[in-house]
C-alpha cells in the first residue's frame, strides 16, 4: 500500500514509518516546510493547503493522521488550549475535506484521538461504546474550579476529542473508512510522559499523584505502532478503536511498578518514590488544570474493538510492559 502519515518525525510517527517500510508498504510524508524529497507532501494548515497535485501523483490508499500540538506544557494558558484544538480539527477537517475530493480516493484515514474522549469516569470500565464524559457535571460553580470541580480539564480533553473525531466526517461521507485511535499514555523511553517521568523515579523523589486511586489506560509503543497495523489491516475496522492494554492500573500501582524498575538501586525500588504529590496542591499550583485533567483524572478503558478483532497484545500487562520499553 502507499501510506501517507503526518507526524511522522513525532514519537509514534517514527516508529510507524520504519513499521510500515519493513512492512513492504510505501510511505509518504506531510511536511509543514519545502519537500526534500518524492515520497513528501507539503500542507499548510494555517493556510488550508495540501499539494493535491502531489496526492494524486502519489495514488495514495491509506492516510494515518498523528499531527497535533502537544497537551503536555507549562500549563494550558488560554493560547495553548487553542493551539490544542486548532492543530487537531483544522487539521483533520483540511486532509478529510481534501481526500474526499480527490479522484483516487484512499480507502482509509486512520486518525490520532485519545482516551481523553471519555472523560473522568472513577472506576467506570469504558468501552468504544461508552459515552462522552464532557456532558458530565455543567452545573455552575461559585467557589473555584480547583476546590470542587473534579472535572476540570478533563471537560477540555472531552470536548476537544469529540471536535477532532467529527472533523473527519467528510472524509466518511465520500465514502472512505475512518477510524479514530483513542490513545492513552504511550510508555517508551525515547519520549512521552513515560521519558519525562524517569528522572524523577530514577532518583526516588517521585510518587503516587493525589490519591493514587485514578486509573491510567497505558499502551506500550511497540503495542500502539502495531495496533495501527493492525487496523490499517483490517477492512471491517471503523470508527472508535481504543489504542490501550487490557489491564489499566490505578496510579498507585503504576508508580510502584516503575519505582521497582526505574530506581537506581533496584532491590530498594519497594521503598523509593513513595511520597505523594498533594492533588489539592497539583490543582492549585502553576499546571492547574492541566494537572487535573491529566494527571489527577481517572479513566478506566478497555481495548474492546482490538481485542474482538484478534489483535494480540505484545506488552498486555504493565509489568512486563515497563520492562520491554526500559
Amino acid at each position: 500500500m502507499n501510506v501517507l502519515v503526518s507526524g511522522a518525525s513525532g514519537l509514534v510517527g517514527t516508529e510507524l514509518c520504519d513499521f510500515l517500510a519493513r512492512s513492504g508498504h510505501e510511505v509518504f510524508k506531510l511536511v509543514r516546510k519545502k519537500t526534500a524529497g518524492p515520497n513528501e507532501v507539503r500542507w499548510n494548515i494555517k493556510k488550508n493547503l495540501v499539494d493535491v497535485d502531489a496526492l494524486e501523483a502519489a495514488q495514495i490508499d491509506a492516510v494515518i493522521h498523528l499531527a497535533g500540538e502537544s497537551i503536555v506544557g507549562l500549563g494550558w494558558s488560554d493560547a495553548k488550549k487553542d493551539k490544542i484544538v486548532k492543530s487537531r480539527t483544522q487539521g483533520t477537517q483540511l486532509l478529510a475535506t481534501t481526500l474526499a475530493r480527490l479522484e483516487h480516493k484512499p480507502h482509509t484515514f486512520i486518525t490520532s484521538s485519545a482516551v481523553g474522549f471519555y472523560g473522568h469516569r472513577g472506576d467506570e470500565t469504558l468501552t468504544e461504546m461508552s459515552e462522552p464524559g464532557s456532558a458530565l457535571h455543567r452545573e455552575p460553580r461559585d467557589r473555584p474550579f480547583f476546590l470542587v470541580d473534579d472535572q476540570w480539564g478533563s471537560r477540555f480533553l472531552s470536548d476537544t476529542c469529540q471536535a477532532w473525531e467529527a472533523a473527519a466526517k467528510s472524509a466518511a461521507n465520500a465514502g472512505i473508512r475512518v477510524a479514530h485511535m483513542r490513545t492513552g499514555i504511550v510508555l517508551s523511553k525515547k519520549g512521552g510522559a513515560l521519558k519525562a517521568m524517569l528522572v524523577p523515579f530514577k532518583l526516588g523523589v517521585a510518587g503516587p499523584l493525589g490519591s493514587g486511586k485514578q486509573y491510567m489506560s497505558w499502551i506500550s509503543l511497540p503495542d500502539l505502532v502495531s495496533a495501527y497495523m493492525h487496523v490499517l489491516n483490517n477492512p471491517d475496522i471503523k470508527g472508535p478503536v481504543n489504542g490501550v492494554a487490557p489491564n489499566p492500573s490505578t496510579n498507585k500501582e503504576f508508580t510502584r511498578t516503575l519505582s521497582k524498575k526505574a530506581f537506581m538501586v533496584p532491590f530498594l525500588g519497594d521503598f523509593a518514590n513513595f511520597l505523594p504529590a498533594p492533588g489539592f496542591a497539583l490543582k492549585a499550583g502553576p499546571l492547574g488544570e492541566m494537572a487535573n485533567g491529566l494527571f489527577l483524572s481517572s479513566t478506566r478503558v478497555k481495548p474492546l474493538v482490538l481485542e474482538e478483532t484478534g489483535y494480540r497484545f505484545i506488552h498486555p500487562e504493565l509489568p512486563e510492559a515497563l520492562e520491554a520499553v526500559l
